[in-house]
């Protein structure tokens, strides 16, 4: 074998091992990518990436619930404020009982308390 006919083999086997290289990475990337499509078409995938609509849908209905329970504490204090001034009123008329009820002694000792 002379020098030229050496380097042609050399050459034509070099081309086969890169075409050989070639078509086991084409073949490894359809099988890739086979795989791949079967992933993302699988029920858990789907379900994954629906989670960040899920997500904003659970971050709104917190929201809302913050704005119900801010609501609610609004109105905590205003039926606490409304029962303050219940109280105090209640102690007003109380001591407008005492004020009448002294003056009714006071002019009228007779007249209360009989039934006639």
């Amino acid at each position: 074998m002379t020098a030229e006919s050496t380097s042609i083999t050399a050459i034509l086997i070099g081309a086969v091992v890169a075409l050989s290289g070639l078509v086991y990475a084409l073949v490894r990337g359809l099988k890739i990518q086979s795989r791949l499509d079967r992933i993302s078409r699988s029920p858990a995938t789907i379900a994954a990436s629906k989670l960040p609509v899920e997500a904003e849908r659970i971050s709104a209905l917190v929201q809302r619930l913050q704005q119900a329970g801010h609501r609610w504490d609004l109105l905590l204090e205003s039926v606490t404020a409304t029962r303050d001034a219940g109280t105090r009123l209640q102690s007003g008329i109380e001591s407008v009982e005492a004020c009448i009820i002294g003056l009714l002694d006071t002019f009228v000792p007779s007249e209360r308390g009989s039934a006639s």
